[in-house]
């Protein structure tokens, strides 16, 4: 069966169930697209999307941290799947030390590609364990000179 995607700004078609009907399923978005001809067409993994025009992940990403960045720095970590995650990868690569990891096979923008799930979730263990070191070891709850870190 076709899935409908109701997203606030975008609708998306998914046909991930039912991959026979993918035709039937560009025919409806595309259908979709006259009615709305200020959204633009992409195509991911089972899924027909019709977006702003201007709208992509990169920007998503771009306005999040301007918006966390009013308080601290952040470094952004993007792992997608996907196409339609590109402009995303792309996007967090412009970013001093940012990270793009593409799930899966093929030609990307990420800097850094994981076979799978599996390998995702192996990453975000390690990562959260790196993490939780640093924070142990460098926020100065065990500092020598009995002097703790205020962080505001």
């Amino acid at each position: 069966s076709l899935l409908i995607e109701n997203k606030k700004s975008s609708i998306a078609l998914h046909y991930r169930k039912a991959p026979e009907l993918e035709d039937i399923a560009k025919k409806i978005i595309l259908e979709g697209q006259k009615v709305f001809p200020n959204l633009r067409l992409i195509q991911g993994k089972f899924v027909y999307e019709l977006i702003p025009a201007q709208a992509n992940k990169g920007l998503a990403i771009k306005e999040v941290l301007a918006h966390l960045n009013q308080y601290e720095v952040y470094t952004p970590i993007f792992i997608g799947d996907d196409v339609t995650d590109e402009d995303g990868f792309y996007f967090v690569n412009q970013v001093e030390d940012g990270i793009s990891i593409k799930v899966g096979q093929g030609l990307t923008y990420a800097k850094y590609q994981l076979k799978d799930t599996k390998q995702v979730h192996n990453f975000l263990e390690l990562f959260l364990e790196h993490i939780r070191n640093y924070d142990h070891n460098v926020k100065g709850n065990n500092n020598l000179d009995g002097e703790k870190t205020c962080l505001n």
